[in-house]
């Protein structure tokens, strides 16, 4: 039993002395200039884990296949950057007769967007220890170093003095119970301390070895560096994109003007006066409910609210919008049930006059969200005539629901006007949030993100280290958007993943004719 007690205790003490060891060593460079770099994001998995450590080096030549540690562009004079990213090379081109390296995250679905020069690369991974950058990690916070570095050599440093004092004791013992020799006399002489201090440390190199002396030495060393910010990189890759923290207010342009029903049919209701029976349908490009409380529907004479009361459009949803129910008395129309009906008790604006007319939708502080103009009008596109008329019974409708490029090219006339959907072709999107731990990722699928060129994205969560944020952006190559690697954690010298990570919004723009805003909680 002591046996198998002294090999755990041995065990538990070579693990504590590599990660001290590997936590130390991180406070230099090593000839020739390698570096340990602490990985603790998912953009190479598998080939290099989530939480390894790996060895950097430089070397004369890069080739295509190699796995690189670089620095960006704004770190290019700094020789110790706080920021790296390491990728594979997967192409290399002379751009000018400049040497220029492609580079990818094997986890990523693209290339990184920015190509990078030579000056940039730190060096190559030359090998990696999985798993051991998550015990280096958490030795680095305050709670790690304490359970890591500070108990043990507490508990080393007591059994010493403690064994030092048994030893002291058996000496004093042993002196009085014989005959002392000249030097012990000399010895008593001069204090009873020396013995205690050269027995004791001749007991200890003895009994625990250089060992236990390298492991205070690198606790020490450890703990210095701990409040000195000494350099250990922390890679933060998000597939190739850039991000700094911050916050992002949310508005809500998404909602747009989607048909417009102003020149009723003879058979379908009236046309005008006090009571006609027009509508008008909204579509929610978001991917969270909108509430249309205090917004309103202006043409070119009068404004009316919507709804005084909260009304909610779907995300990605309809509302349809007219005086009241009277409207689909009439057989004409049935808007599906997934659709809103919103009812304003009054015509809208001052009734939507046939020979031309615009429709203004603003929200509850008044900003103006969208606009379309038909006939004469031309307030919505800035110039020239709106929409051409749709003729009696006939409306207009967006081509594709939601795009709007502020052109009257997006509007087309529908013989068959359909209130609370739309026949033509729309944009799909779907959004997915991946968490593991402190890492976090996200998709964006479905065959409308092809339709975009561009993508902006924010998450902002709480923890025990308060409100967090996080940006990012990138360009869209192909039919999906797939960016991993996000950290949940404070990344300086070294990433530390805060705690109670809790409330994860995820908010991402898609940036091109038109903008979509999705939105996920995680």
């Amino acid at each position: 039993m002591k046996k198998i007690t002294n090999i755990i205790y041995w065990l538990v003490f070579l693990f504590l002395v590599l990660i001290a060891g590997l936590t130390s060593l991180s406070t230099f460079d090593f000839a020739g200039g390698y570096r340990l770099y602490n990985v603790l994001s998912g953009s190479m998995s598998p080939t290099i884990p989530t939480g390894s450590i790996a060895l950097v080096g430089p070397v004369s030549n890069y080739n295509k296949g190699d796995v690189v540690t670089f620095k960006s562009e704004a770190d290019r004079n700094v020789t110790r950057p706080k920021n790296t990213t390491t990728h594979r090379i997967v192409d290399i081109k002379d751009e000018g007769g400049v040497e220029r390296f492609v580079t990818k995250g094997d986890a990523n679905e693209t290339t990184d967007p920015e190509s990078i020069d030579r000056g940039l690369i730190i060096g190559k991974v030359y090998f990696h220890l999985p798993l051991f950058g998550y015990a280096v990690n958490f030795a680095r916070t305050q709670i790690g170093l304490i359970v890591l570095i500070i108990i043990p050599a507490t508990i080393i440093i007591y059994s010493e003095m403690v064994s030092i004092k048994n030893e002291a004791k058996r000496l004093i013992v042993e002196r009085r119970s014989r005959k002392l020799s000249s030097r012990e006399k000399i010895v008593e002489a001069i204090g009873e301390e020396e013995i205690k201090a050269e027995r004791g440390i001749k007991r200890f190199f003895k009994r625990y070895g250089i060992l236990k002396v390298l492991f205070l030495t690198f606790g020490v060393i450890s703990f210095n560096t701990a409040t000195s910010g000494a350099y250990f990189t922390s890679q933060v890759v998000l597939s190739g994109n850039s991000f700094s923290a911050g916050y992002w207010e949310d508005d809500v342009t998404g909602v747009v003007i989607n048909e417009v029903y102003y020149d009723v049919g003879s058979a379908c209701g009236n046309d005008g006066g006090a009571n006609p029976d027009e509508w008008v349908e909204l579509y929610n490009n978001n991917s969270f409910d909108v509430d249309l409380k205090d917004w309103s529907l202006t043409d070119n004479n009068d404004t009316t609210i919507i709804h005084s009361n909260s009304v909610f459009v779907p995300a990605h949803g309809y509302a349809v919008i007219s005086k009241s129910a009277n409207t689909w008395s009439n057989g004409c129309f049935d808007p599906p049930s997934g659709a809103v009906r919103v009812y304003t008790g009054q015509r809208i604006g001052n009734g939507l006059a046939n020979g031309g007319d615009r429709l203004i939708l603003k929200d509850s502080t008044g900003l103006e969200v969208d606009a379309v103009s038909w006939g004469s009008d031309s307030y919505a596109f800035g110039s020239g005539n709106g929409v051409v008329l749709t003729g009696d019974g006939k409306s207009m409708a967006r081509k594709t629901a939601g795009v709007d490029t502020d052109s009257a090219t997006d509007w087309e006339i529908l013989d068959s006007p359909n209130p609370g959907t739309n026949p033509h072709s729309t944009i799909e999107t779907n959004l997915d949030l991946f968490r593991d731990g402190a890492n976090l990722g996200f998709s964006v699928t479905g065959s409308g993100v092809a339709k975009f060129e561009r993508y902006e994205y924010i998450i902002t969560y709480d923890s025990d280290a308060g409100k967090q944020g996080i940006e990012g952006k990138g360009e869209i190559l192909g039919n999906e958007i797939k960016v991993q690697g996000i950290y949940l954690g404070l990344c300086s010298d070294v990433c530390v993943p805060y705690g109670d990570i809790r409330n994860i919004v995820l908010k991402v723009r898609l940036i091109g004719d038109v903008v979509r805003s999705l939105m996920i909680n995680g």
